[in-house]
């Protein structure tokens, strides 16, 4: 284990390769924790957590699914849940540079002086919904969409931001040919 860590490393000294399993909130929250000890902070988060079978639904059963929906979905609850308490406590343990009106949901005073509060930020990668022989993944991307886009309303006092990000299907020209089938 130890020659993977230090590949890593050598290959990229800007980040620390942690093992977790996003199903298990405890394992979110040591690699959280981990990461605020060694970097001191945290800024942004890109979640990544993705995982699906292809097949029609009703080829899948329930244990397929609950498994997408576990990795995916509540992967992602995992990871708000362990880090969403850190990006507000950054940011209430600042002077009050900017004034939040809630009955108009938006900052008052510049966006030199909101873009200079932390608070954090989401990364978080979905895809495109609705796709043919992917439709429990499908559906538990929506379920983060539906998720992240409530919880932007939740965390916006204290500039905790969300970016969906929706790839889609993707088409490879790139292959070498030993890498195409016949």
């Amino acid at each position: 284990m130890q020659s993977i860590h230090d590949s890593f490393r050598a290959f990229t000294p800007h980040a620390l390769p942690f093992l977790c399993d996003v199903r298990l909130r405890s394992t979110v929250e040591t690699v959280v924790q981990q990461s605020i000890a060694h970097w001191g902070r945290i800024d942004i988060i890109a979640n990544c957590t993705g995982y699906g079978l292809i097949g029609a639904c009703e080829d899948q059963d329930d244990y397929d699914i609950r498994n997408q929906f576990e990795t995916n979905f509540f992967g992602t609850l995992n990871i708000l849940h362990a880090s969403l308490s850190y990006f507000r406590t950054r940011q209430q343990n600042l002077p009050n540079v900017v004034k939040h009106d809630p009955s108009e949901q938006r900052f008052t005073g510049s966006p030199d002086d909101e873009a200079q509060l932390p608070g954090g930020r989401y990364l978080i990668f979905t895809s495109t919904t609705g796709v043919p022989g992917l439709g429990p993944y499908s559906a538990s991307k929506h379920a983060i969409e539906g998720l992240i886009e409530s919880m932007q309303y939740e965390t916006h006092a204290f500039n905790i931001k969300a970016t969906l990000i929706e790839p889609g299907l993707l088409r490879r020209d790139d292959l070498e040919p030993e890498h195409t089938s016949p």
